[in-house]
C-alpha cells in the first residue's frame, strides 16, 4: 500500500494556509500533490475571470501577466523543488487577492465607478434604461418600445458609461503625473475624493478633457496649499511659549 500524501484529506483553503516554514518541509512528492490541488483550483479562477473579463476589474488578471503567467497555466510538470515552492507561493498570492474571485473583482470594479462617476456601471444603465421608456412612451402615445429597441438602448448606455468612466480616470491619472504623484487609483490625496467626484460630474456633461484637468490641477494645488498652511499653524502653535 502507497504512502499517504502529506495533504491527503485537507481542503485547498487548508493547503493554502499552510505556514512557509511546513512548505519548505515537504518532499518533492507531497509538494507536487499539494501544487496540483492548489493550481487547479486556481486555473479554474483564472478561466472563470477571462470568461467575465468584460463586467470586472482586471487586477489580479493583470498581475498574473506581470509574473509571466498571460498564457501558461499553474502546475507542477517538469519542475524542481524550488520551481514548485514559487509555483506555490504565486498561486497562493494569487488565490488571496479579492479581485481573483468573479464576485470581488466585480465589487472592485463597482467600487471603483461609484467613485469615479457617483453610480455603478448597472445603476447608470437601469436609471437610463427607465428614462428611455418613459421618452419613448410620451412621444408614441403611451406605446412601451420593443425589446430589441431596450437592448439596443441599454447596449448604447453601456458603451457610454465605459467610455465616460475611462476617459475621468484618465483625467485624474494625468492631474497625479502633473503633481508629481505615484499614479494611483487606491491612494487618497489631498481632497481626492472631492476632486475625483468633480472630474466625474463634469465628464457626464460632456466638459472638455483639458478644461477638466485644468481645474482639477488647480483643485488639488488649491487643497495642497490650504493642508500645508494649516500643517505651518500646527507647528507655530506647539512653538508657542505659554506663559501659565
Amino acid at each position: 500500500m502507497a504512502d499517504s500524501f502529506f495533504t491527503d484529506g485537507m481542503t485547498v483553503d487548508d493547503i493554502l494556509h499552510l505556514d512557509l516554514q511546513t512548505i519548505n518541509s515537504l518532499n518533492k512528492r507531497d509538494l507536487s500533490r499539494a501544487l496540483r490541488t492548489v493550481s487547479l483550483a486556481a486555473n479554474k479562477r483564472v478561466k472563470r475571470l477571462k470568461k467575465n473579463r468584460k463586467d470586472i476589474a482586471e487586477d489580479a488578471l493583470n498581475w498574473l501577466s506581470d509574473q509571466g503567467y498571460s498564457r501558461k497555466k499553474f502546475g507542477s510538470k517538469n519542475k524542481s523543488l524550488n520551481e514548485m515552492r514559487k509555483e506555490f507561493f504565486t498561486a497562493k498570492q494569487f488565490m488571496g487577492m479579492k479581485t481573483s474571485k468573479v464576485r470581488g473583482a466585480i465589487q472592485v470594479r463597482q467600487g471603483r465607478e461609484s467613485r469615479i462617476m457617483g453610480e455603478t456601471r448597472e445603476q447608470a444603465v437601469s436609471r437610463g434604461r427607465h428614462d428611455f421608456v418613459v421618452r419613448y412612451q410620451q412621444e408614441h402615445a403611451g406605446r412601451a418600445p420593443s425589446m430589441k429597441a431596450i437592448k439596443a438602448e441599454i447596449k448604447r448606455l453601456e458603451e457610454q458609461y465605459k467610455v465616460m468612466s475611462s476617459e475621468a480616470w484618465s483625467i485624474y491619472r494625468k492631474m497625479l503625473e502633473a503633481q508629481g504623484w505615484p499614479n494611483s487609483p487606491y491612494k487618497n490625496y489631498y481632497n481626492s475624493e472631492n476632486i475625483i467626484e468633480m472630474i466625474g460630474e463634469r465628464v457626464a456633461a460632456g466638459e472638455d478633457s483639458e478644461s477638466i484637468l485644468s481645474h482639477a490641477i488647480k483643485a488639488f494645488n488649491d487643497s495642497y496649499e490650504q493642508e500645508q498652511e494649516e500643517l505651518n499653524n500646527i507647528e507655530d502653535d506647539d512653538g508657542l511659549d505659554m506663559d501659565w
